[in-house]
């Protein structure tokens, strides 16, 4: 769907940014004409939530594929994970260049994989940088292993899957 098309401006997310709807789903602009919906498990989805009318009454050609099974999520949380990312990946993650809610698709140890910033808040205190790192679930392993390894240094630690975040489970 084109970026100036109907069905965009009700997206309201342009390539690189995210946000979350009303639903609670993120919603990001990961490449020219694609966005990417993440959600809870049990947050259904459906072509009523891109349906929009064009003007001409045909509405957009809209394809919806289903990423859940195909997809490994990481997230990686901390003052130093751009650090991290920084010694295995070419992109700048100064935060003017990579804000908060920032997207985008990029490789990383020769592995393409999509990459969402949405920190998440500290109590109290300013909020703490967040990166989702969704990938082929077959480079899952292999990437989670890269990371563990680029982040020794910074005393990296597995804190596990956390099952009533809605933004950690299914795609």
């Amino acid at each position: 769907m084109p970026a100036g098309s109907q069905l965009a401006k009700k997206l309201d997310v342009g390539l690189g940014q995210v946000k979350r709807n009303v639903s609670g789903r993120l919603i990001a602009g990961i490449a020219p004409e694609q966005w990417l919906f993440i959600g809870a498990q049990d947050v259904s989805f459906s072509t009523s939530d891109v349906a929009a009318d064009d003007g001409d009454g045909a509405g957009p050609l809209v394809t919806i594929v289903s990423l859940t099974h195909s997809t490994a999520l990481i997230r990686l949380v901390g003052h130093d994970s751009a650090k991290i990312l920084r010694k295995l990946c070419g992109i700048n993650f100064d935060d003017r260049v990579t804000p908060n809610h920032f997207a985008l698709r990029t490789s990383m140890a020769r592995i393409v994989f999509s990459l969402i910033r949405e920190d998440v808040a500290a109590m109290g205190k300013r909020s703490i940088p967040s990166y989702l790192i969704l990938c082929d679930r077959s480079a899952g392993q292999y990437l989670f292993n890269i990371l563990l390894d680029a982040g020794q240094e910074f005393e990296i630690d597995i804190q596990g899957f956390a099952h009533d975040d809605a933004s950690l489970t299914s795609i």
